[in-house]
Protein backbone atom coordinates (compact mmCIF):
# COMPACT_ATOMS: atom_id res chain seq x y z
CA UNK A 1 0.00 0.00 0.00
CA UNK A 2 0.88 3.71 -0.18
CA UNK A 3 -0.56 7.09 0.72
CA UNK A 4 -0.23 6.42 4.47
CA UNK A 5 1.43 8.63 7.10
CA UNK A 6 4.20 7.84 9.57
CA UNK A 7 4.15 9.98 12.72
CA UNK A 8 6.87 9.95 15.38
CA UNK A 9 5.25 9.90 18.83
CA UNK A 10 6.65 11.44 22.02
CA UNK A 11 7.57 7.98 23.39
CA UNK A 12 9.74 7.19 20.35
CA UNK A 13 7.20 4.89 18.74
CA UNK A 14 5.85 5.44 15.22
CA UNK A 15 2.18 5.65 14.26
CA UNK A 16 1.17 4.56 10.74
CA UNK A 17 -2.30 5.63 9.60
CA UNK A 18 -4.49 5.15 6.55
CA UNK A 19 -3.17 4.73 3.02
CA UNK A 20 -4.65 2.91 0.07
CA UNK A 21 -4.58 -0.46 -1.67
CA UNK A 22 -5.55 -0.08 -5.31
CA UNK A 23 -8.83 1.86 -5.39
CA UNK A 24 -9.50 1.35 -1.68
CA UNK A 25 -8.47 3.84 0.98
CA UNK A 26 -7.95 2.47 4.48
CA UNK A 27 -8.78 3.38 8.07
CA UNK A 28 -6.17 1.08 9.59
CA UNK A 29 -3.69 2.29 12.21
CA UNK A 30 -0.62 0.51 13.57
CA UNK A 31 2.13 1.45 16.03
CA UNK A 32 5.75 0.42 15.60
CA UNK A 33 7.87 -0.03 18.74
CA UNK A 34 11.59 0.26 17.83
CA UNK A 35 12.66 -1.27 21.15
CA UNK A 36 10.90 -4.57 20.46
CA UNK A 37 10.80 -4.17 16.66
CA UNK A 38 7.12 -5.09 16.67
CA UNK A 39 3.91 -3.67 15.25
CA UNK A 40 0.54 -3.64 17.02
CA UNK A 41 -2.86 -2.54 15.87
CA UNK A 42 -4.47 0.45 17.54
CA UNK A 43 -7.79 2.29 17.24
CA UNK A 44 -8.63 2.73 13.54
CA UNK A 45 -9.40 6.13 12.02
CA UNK A 46 -13.03 7.22 12.07
CA UNK A 47 -13.04 7.13 8.27
CA UNK A 48 -10.87 5.86 5.45
CA UNK A 49 -8.08 8.26 4.41
CA UNK A 50 -5.12 8.33 2.02
CA UNK A 51 -2.62 11.09 1.16
CA UNK A 52 -3.64 12.90 4.35
CA UNK A 53 -1.64 14.71 7.05
CA UNK A 54 -1.00 13.54 10.62
CA UNK A 55 0.41 15.93 13.23
CA UNK A 56 1.31 15.02 16.85
CA UNK A 57 -0.10 17.37 19.50
CA UNK A 58 1.23 18.31 22.92
CA UNK A 59 -1.49 16.29 24.67
CA UNK A 60 -0.29 13.07 23.03
CA UNK A 61 -3.06 12.91 20.46
CA UNK A 62 -2.58 13.07 16.69
CA UNK A 63 -4.52 15.42 14.40
CA UNK A 64 -5.37 13.64 11.16
CA UNK A 65 -6.69 15.87 8.40
CA UNK A 66 -7.58 15.99 4.72
CA UNK A 67 -6.66 13.41 2.15
CA UNK A 68 -8.95 11.27 0.03
CA UNK A 69 -11.48 8.56 0.89
CA UNK A 70 -11.51 6.89 -2.53
CA UNK A 71 -9.04 6.72 -5.38
CA UNK A 72 -5.98 8.68 -4.29
CA UNK A 73 -5.68 12.18 -5.64
CA UNK A 74 -9.07 12.14 -7.40
CA UNK A 75 -10.66 15.48 -6.50
CA UNK A 76 -14.10 13.88 -6.31
CA UNK A 77 -13.01 12.09 -3.12
CA UNK A 78 -11.22 14.99 -1.41
CA UNK A 79 -11.85 15.20 2.35
CA UNK A 80 -12.20 18.55 4.13
CA UNK A 81 -12.60 16.98 7.57
CA UNK A 82 -10.21 16.19 10.42
CA UNK A 83 -10.09 13.73 13.29
CA UNK A 84 -8.43 13.93 16.70
CA UNK A 85 -6.86 10.52 17.01
CA UNK A 86 -6.23 8.81 20.35
CA UNK A 87 -3.32 6.36 20.29
CA UNK A 88 -4.93 3.56 22.28
CA UNK A 89 -6.23 0.05 21.76
CA UNK A 90 -9.61 -0.24 20.01
CA UNK A 91 -12.42 1.13 22.17
CA UNK A 92 -15.71 -0.58 23.02
CA UNK A 93 -17.58 -1.68 19.94
CA UNK A 94 -14.59 -1.22 17.60
CA UNK A 95 -12.35 -3.89 16.17
CA UNK A 96 -8.99 -4.11 14.39
CA UNK A 97 -8.01 -7.29 12.53
CA UNK A 98 -4.38 -8.00 11.61
CA UNK A 99 -2.39 -10.90 10.18
CA UNK A 100 -1.67 -13.37 12.97
CA UNK A 101 1.85 -13.78 11.56
CA UNK A 102 3.06 -10.24 10.81
CA UNK A 103 0.50 -8.10 12.72
CA UNK A 104 0.02 -6.05 9.56
CA UNK A 105 -3.44 -4.57 9.07
CA UNK A 106 -2.89 -3.38 5.49
CA UNK A 107 -4.70 -6.36 3.91
CA UNK A 108 -5.85 -9.84 4.89
CA UNK A 109 -6.00 -12.89 2.65
CA UNK A 110 -8.95 -15.23 2.39
CA UNK A 111 -8.36 -18.48 4.31
CA UNK A 112 -5.55 -16.78 6.28
CA UNK A 113 -5.17 -16.74 10.06
CA UNK A 114 -6.07 -13.39 11.64
CA UNK A 115 -5.92 -11.83 15.11
CA UNK A 116 -8.53 -9.25 16.08
CA UNK A 117 -8.11 -6.73 18.90
CA UNK A 118 -10.89 -4.99 20.82
CA UNK A 119 -12.56 -4.95 24.24
CA UNK A 120 -15.27 -7.21 25.65
CA UNK A 121 -14.80 -9.75 22.85
CA UNK A 122 -15.26 -12.75 25.17
CA UNK A 123 -16.02 -13.50 28.81
CA UNK A 124 -12.78 -15.42 29.38
CA UNK A 125 -9.74 -16.82 27.59
CA UNK A 126 -10.31 -20.10 25.76
CA UNK A 127 -8.40 -22.15 23.19
CA UNK A 128 -10.11 -24.34 20.60
CA UNK A 129 -9.23 -28.02 20.43
CA UNK A 130 -7.78 -29.83 17.45
CA UNK A 131 -10.59 -28.62 15.18
CA UNK A 132 -11.58 -24.96 14.88
CA UNK A 133 -15.16 -24.01 15.68
CA UNK A 134 -17.46 -21.16 14.64
CA UNK A 135 -18.41 -20.54 18.28
CA UNK A 136 -15.98 -20.55 21.18
CA UNK A 137 -16.96 -19.57 24.71
CA UNK A 138 -20.12 -18.00 23.31
CA UNK A 139 -18.13 -15.75 20.92
CA UNK A 140 -18.73 -15.75 17.16
CA UNK A 141 -16.96 -14.01 14.25
CA UNK A 142 -18.94 -13.04 11.13
CA UNK A 143 -17.25 -11.73 7.97
CA UNK A 144 -19.48 -9.93 5.43
CA UNK A 145 -17.58 -9.57 2.17
CA UNK A 146 -17.75 -6.99 -0.64
CA UNK A 147 -20.51 -8.98 -2.34
CA UNK A 148 -22.70 -8.78 0.75
CA UNK A 149 -22.26 -12.46 1.66
CA UNK A 150 -21.77 -13.09 5.38
CA UNK A 151 -20.00 -16.18 6.67
CA UNK A 152 -19.09 -17.39 10.15
CA UNK A 153 -15.33 -17.68 10.65
CA UNK A 154 -13.55 -20.65 12.27
CA UNK A 155 -12.11 -19.54 15.65
CA UNK A 156 -8.97 -20.85 17.36
CA UNK A 157 -8.72 -18.57 20.42
CA UNK A 158 -10.81 -16.02 22.32
CA UNK A 159 -10.12 -13.64 25.19
CA UNK A 160 -11.67 -10.35 26.33
CA UNK A 161 -9.27 -8.28 24.16
CA UNK A 162 -8.17 -10.71 21.44
CA UNK A 163 -9.72 -13.26 19.08
CA UNK A 164 -7.86 -15.43 16.56
CA UNK A 165 -9.84 -16.65 13.55
CA UNK A 166 -9.56 -17.75 9.94
CA UNK A 167 -10.91 -15.55 7.16
CA UNK A 168 -13.72 -17.80 5.84
CA UNK A 169 -13.02 -19.69 2.62
CA UNK A 170 -14.78 -18.08 -0.31
CA UNK A 171 -14.59 -14.52 1.05
CA UNK A 172 -14.50 -12.13 -1.93
CA UNK A 173 -11.77 -9.54 -2.48
CA UNK A 174 -12.53 -5.99 -1.39
CA UNK A 175 -13.64 -4.31 1.82
CA UNK A 176 -15.25 -6.66 4.35
CA UNK A 177 -17.02 -5.97 7.63
CA UNK A 178 -15.92 -8.13 10.55
CA UNK A 179 -18.29 -8.47 13.50
CA UNK A 180 -17.36 -10.26 16.72
CA UNK A 181 -20.27 -10.97 19.05
CA UNK A 182 -19.65 -12.14 22.61
CA UNK A 183 -21.82 -14.49 24.65
CA UNK A 184 -23.88 -11.59 26.02
CA UNK A 185 -24.75 -10.40 22.52
CA UNK A 186 -22.48 -7.32 22.53
CA UNK A 187 -20.95 -6.75 19.09
CA UNK A 188 -17.69 -5.14 17.97
CA UNK A 189 -17.13 -4.27 14.31
CA UNK A 190 -14.30 -3.29 12.02
CA UNK A 191 -13.50 -3.08 8.31
CA UNK A 192 -10.67 -4.99 6.60
CA UNK A 193 -9.39 -5.16 3.04
CA UNK A 194 -9.51 -8.74 1.75
CA UNK A 195 -7.19 -9.92 -1.00
CA UNK A 196 -6.43 -13.33 -2.53
CA UNK A 197 -2.88 -13.07 -1.20
CA UNK A 198 -1.38 -11.10 1.68
CA UNK A 199 1.86 -12.93 2.51
CA UNK A 200 3.00 -12.97 6.15
CA UNK A 201 5.64 -15.07 7.91
CA UNK A 202 5.55 -16.32 11.49
CA UNK A 203 8.48 -15.75 13.85
CA UNK A 204 9.68 -17.83 16.78
CA UNK A 205 8.69 -15.15 19.31
CA UNK A 206 5.23 -14.66 17.78
CA UNK A 207 5.76 -10.94 17.14
CA UNK A 208 6.19 -11.00 13.37
CA UNK A 209 9.77 -9.72 13.77
CA UNK A 210 13.02 -11.56 14.49
CA UNK A 211 14.04 -15.19 14.03
CA UNK A 212 11.85 -17.17 11.64
CA UNK A 213 9.45 -19.85 12.75
CA UNK A 214 11.03 -22.44 10.49
CA UNK A 215 12.97 -25.68 10.25
CA UNK A 216 15.92 -26.85 8.15
CA UNK A 217 15.55 -30.05 6.14
CA UNK A 218 18.80 -31.82 5.35
CA UNK A 219 19.13 -34.70 2.89
CA UNK A 220 22.53 -36.37 2.89
CA UNK A 221 24.31 -37.96 -0.06
CA UNK A 222 23.23 -41.32 1.32
CA UNK A 223 19.55 -40.31 1.11
CA UNK A 224 18.85 -39.96 4.84
CA UNK A 225 16.72 -37.00 5.91
CA UNK A 226 16.64 -35.01 9.14
CA UNK A 227 15.06 -31.81 10.45
CA UNK A 228 16.93 -29.16 12.41
CA UNK A 229 15.64 -26.12 14.37
CA UNK A 230 16.65 -22.57 13.40
CA UNK A 231 15.78 -20.94 16.74
CA UNK A 232 16.15 -21.62 20.45
CA UNK A 233 15.00 -19.75 23.55
CA UNK A 234 17.91 -18.20 25.46
CA UNK A 235 16.93 -17.88 29.13
CA UNK A 236 19.72 -15.44 29.93
CA UNK A 237 18.66 -13.07 27.17
CA UNK A 238 14.98 -13.95 27.69
CA UNK A 239 14.40 -14.16 23.96
CA UNK A 240 14.61 -16.45 20.96
CA UNK A 241 17.98 -16.51 19.22
CA UNK A 242 18.97 -17.93 15.84
CA UNK A 243 20.79 -21.26 15.71
CA UNK A 244 23.56 -21.07 13.06
CA UNK A 245 22.78 -23.24 10.03
CA UNK A 246 25.62 -25.41 8.74
CA UNK A 247 25.59 -25.71 4.94
CA UNK A 248 28.40 -28.27 4.89
CA UNK A 249 29.16 -30.82 3.59
CA UNK A 250 28.64 -29.82 -0.03
CA UNK A 251 27.00 -33.17 -0.75
CA UNK A 252 24.04 -32.32 1.55
CA UNK A 253 20.88 -30.73 0.15
CA UNK A 254 19.74 -28.15 2.70
CA UNK A 255 16.33 -26.48 2.47
CA UNK A 256 14.51 -24.00 4.69
CA UNK A 257 10.81 -24.49 5.48
CA UNK A 258 9.09 -21.27 6.59
CA UNK A 259 5.70 -21.06 8.27
CA UNK A 260 3.30 -18.33 7.14
CA UNK A 261 -0.22 -17.42 6.09
CA UNK A 262 -1.93 -15.59 3.22
CA UNK A 263 0.24 -17.31 0.59
CA UNK A 264 -1.70 -20.27 -0.79
CA UNK A 265 -3.69 -18.42 -3.47
CA UNK A 266 -0.61 -17.15 -5.31
CA UNK A 267 -1.17 -16.93 -9.06
CA UNK A 268 1.75 -19.31 -9.77
CA UNK A 269 4.85 -20.71 -8.11
CA UNK A 270 6.97 -18.33 -10.17
CA UNK A 271 5.04 -15.36 -8.72
CA UNK A 272 6.67 -16.08 -5.34
CA UNK A 273 10.26 -14.88 -4.91
CA UNK A 274 12.54 -15.49 -1.93
CA UNK A 275 15.92 -13.93 -1.20
CA UNK A 276 18.25 -15.11 1.56
CA UNK A 277 20.71 -12.43 2.61
CA UNK A 278 20.08 -10.70 -0.73
CA UNK A 279 20.69 -13.90 -2.73
CA UNK A 280 17.84 -15.41 -4.74
CA UNK A 281 16.87 -18.88 -3.52
CA UNK A 282 15.30 -21.71 -5.49
CA UNK A 283 11.65 -22.02 -4.47
CA UNK A 284 10.33 -25.56 -4.11
CA UNK A 285 6.89 -25.03 -2.58
CA UNK A 286 4.57 -22.22 -1.52
CA UNK A 287 1.15 -23.35 -0.40
CA UNK A 288 -0.97 -24.85 2.39
CA UNK A 289 0.78 -26.58 5.26
CA UNK A 290 -0.58 -30.12 5.61
CA UNK A 291 -2.95 -30.67 8.55
CA UNK A 292 -2.86 -27.01 9.72
CA UNK A 293 -5.97 -24.96 8.91
CA UNK A 294 -5.07 -21.57 7.43
CA UNK A 295 -1.30 -22.06 7.84
CA UNK A 296 0.94 -21.99 4.77
CA UNK A 297 4.54 -22.97 4.23
CA UNK A 298 7.33 -21.93 1.91
CA UNK A 299 10.29 -24.20 1.16
CA UNK A 300 13.48 -22.98 -0.52
CA UNK A 301 16.90 -24.41 -1.25
CA UNK A 302 19.47 -22.49 0.79
CA UNK A 303 22.14 -21.03 -1.53
CA UNK A 304 25.70 -22.10 -0.73
CA UNK A 305 26.99 -18.57 -1.24
CA UNK A 306 25.48 -17.38 2.06
CA UNK A 307 27.57 -19.77 4.18
CA UNK A 308 29.45 -17.87 6.88
CA UNK A 309 27.32 -14.74 6.50
CA UNK A 310 25.91 -14.77 10.06
CA UNK A 311 22.40 -13.34 10.60
CA UNK A 312 20.59 -12.42 7.39
CA UNK A 313 17.09 -11.41 6.32
CA UNK A 314 14.66 -13.67 4.49
CA UNK A 315 12.51 -11.62 2.12
CA UNK A 316 9.41 -13.14 0.53
CA UNK A 317 7.41 -11.50 -2.26
CA UNK A 318 4.17 -13.03 -3.54
CA UNK A 319 2.34 -11.51 -6.51
CA UNK A 320 4.24 -8.27 -5.92
CA UNK A 321 3.38 -8.08 -2.21
CA UNK A 322 6.25 -8.14 0.30
CA UNK A 323 5.94 -10.15 3.50
CA UNK A 324 7.45 -9.09 6.81
CA UNK A 325 11.21 -9.83 6.87
CA UNK A 326 12.41 -12.63 9.15
CA UNK A 327 15.92 -13.68 10.11
CA UNK A 328 18.11 -16.78 10.20
CA UNK A 329 21.80 -17.37 10.93
CA UNK A 330 24.57 -19.15 8.99
CA UNK A 331 27.82 -20.63 10.22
Amino acid sequence: GSGHTLTLLANGQVLATGGHEGDFSLANAEIYDPDTQTWRATTPLTRNRAAHSASPLANGKVLVAGGFDGSCCDSRYTLDTSDLFDVVLPGPGTLTSVSAASYSAVALARDSIVTAFGTGLAATSMQAGDALTTQLGGTTVAVKDSRGIERLAPISFVSPEQVSYQVPPGTAEGLATVTITNGDGAASTGVSLIRDTAPSLFTANGSGRGVAAAIVRRITAGGSSQEEPVAAFDRQQNQFVAIPIDLSPLTDRVTLVLSGTGIRFRTSLSSAIVTVGGVYAELIYAGPQPDALGIDQVEVVLPRSVAGSGEVDILLTVDGQIANPVRINFK
